[in-house]
């Protein structure tokens, strides 16, 4: 029974659907669209980060500097490290606030390398020095030009050298009497720079008599001590598209050519002993002098004033000129043969360089002539250091 009624509903509705159907599509009322078509797969999208995430997070999230420094990831301008404590930390921010004050510089002349650098140096020096008392002949004893070899290491504003004579790595029993340290701090705007030299003995004598008399000799002289500290400082008014660094540290690479003045202070402090008994017999047979032995030892205080220039030869290929002569006072310590006095000094520097880098490798050929002078009522002294040097480097 239930089932009869099914069949007639459903037959109804069939006919229903047949009467209605034909109007309605002739309206425009109806339509009927099959697409077998297979639907595209459903795109699956990657979960999206959350603003909350930085796209420069670090690393390591482990900010321990020891952990970094393992790691080779340590940079003291990252303010996330986590230093062993607060002093430490504050000499870090100090560093990078003097960096960021005085390392500017304009990136379409000067660029940027890596912090580290690491070179190997043949270094030449000699000293020269004029002694000339008043009524006697003045003598000038100067050393050869010693070659030696250290090493020069770098990081950021700080570099440290030393060399020793070439000669007492092949021959042990031979002790060293040239040695030569340096400390360099290298900014745009401030270039300075600690030297020492230390000669003792092993000279020659190359003049006796006035300048326009006996004229020169060549004579061994070991009587001759000589020690001599620098400390030198100067403004780079160009800081900005001159880099001193460029040419004498490889710190910076100079892109497009310039110069700057330059304004500083140079301190000397020298201690020079003469044995002048221990002179060449025939020196002696030339001129007697009234001491067996005579003792300089002086600070000189100038003002120097100069200029640098940068020519860019070719990409990674540098040559520099810099001239600074210089004026100021000298005073002759007590334990000096001619007492404590206050006296006029001149001084200045000459050196030229020459450069070339090559990705993460550079050279360096330099050549510095630098000396000071003091008069008094009876004595007339000057003293000179020449340098040349050959470096070969990396930078990390």
């Amino acid at each position: 029974m239930k089932l009869a009624r099914l069949n007639k509903r459903l037959a109804s509705t069939a006919i229903l659907f047949l009467a209605v159907a034909p109007g309605a599509v002739a309206q425009g009322d109806f339509s009927l669209d099959l697409d077998f078509t297979p639907s595209a797969p459903e795109t699956i999208r990657p979960p999206e980060v959350p603003d909350s995430i930085a796209l420069t997070a670090p690393a390591y999230m482990n900010r321990d500097w020891m952990h970094l420094l393992r790691h080779r990831a340590l940079n003291v301008k990252d303010t996330t490290v986590v230093w062993p404590n607060r002093f430490v930390d504050f000499v870090i921010r100090a560093y990078n606030w003097v960096d960021h004050t005085f390392n500017s510089f304009d990136p379409g002349y000067v660029s940027h390398t890596k912090s580290g650098k690491v070179r190997i140096v043949y270094d030449n020096w000699s000293d020269l020095q004029n002694f000339q008392p008043v009524n006697t002949m003045r003598l000038v004893v100067g050393s050869d030009m010693y070659p030696s070899i250290g090493l020069n290491v770098s990081y950021g504003i700080f570099s440290i050298g030393y060399t020793v004579d070439l000669p007492t790595l092949f021959s042990p029993t031979t002790s060293s009497s040239h040695k030569k340290t340096e400390f360099g701090i290298n900014w745009s705007r401030i270039n300075a720079q600690i030297h020492l030299w230390d000669n003792q003995g092993d000279s020659r004598v190359r003049g006796v008599g006035k300048f326009s008399g006996i004229g020169s000799i060549n004579e061994p002289y070991d009587g001759m001590k000589f020690r001599a500290y620098n400390l030198k400082a100067y403004y780079i008014f160009n800081h900005q598209r001159y880099s001193h660094s460029a040419a004498y540290n490889s710190s910076r690479i100079q892109k497009r050519s310039a110069g700057s003045w330059l304004a500083g202070i140079n301190y000397y402090r020298y201690n020079v002993l003469f044995d002048l008994d221990a002179l060449p017999e025939s020196v002696k047979a030339l001129q007697t002098y009234p001491w067996s032995r005579y003792h300089i030892k002086y600070s000189t205080y100038n003002v120097m004033g100069g200029y640098a220039f940068n020519w860019v030869l070719a990409k990674g290929l540098l040559f520099n000129s810099t001239i600074l002569p210089g004026a100021g006072l000298t005073h002759t310590h007590t334990e000096s043969s001619q007492g404590s006095k206050l006296l006029a000094a001149f001084c200045g520097e000459v050196k030229v360089s020459l450069s070339y880098n090559y990705k993460r490798l550079f050279m360096n050929l330099t050549a510095s002539a630098n000396g000071n002078i003091f008069l008094s009522d009876n004595l007339v002294f000057a003293s000179g250091i020449f340098s040349t040097r050959a470096s070969f480097g990396l930078r990390f």
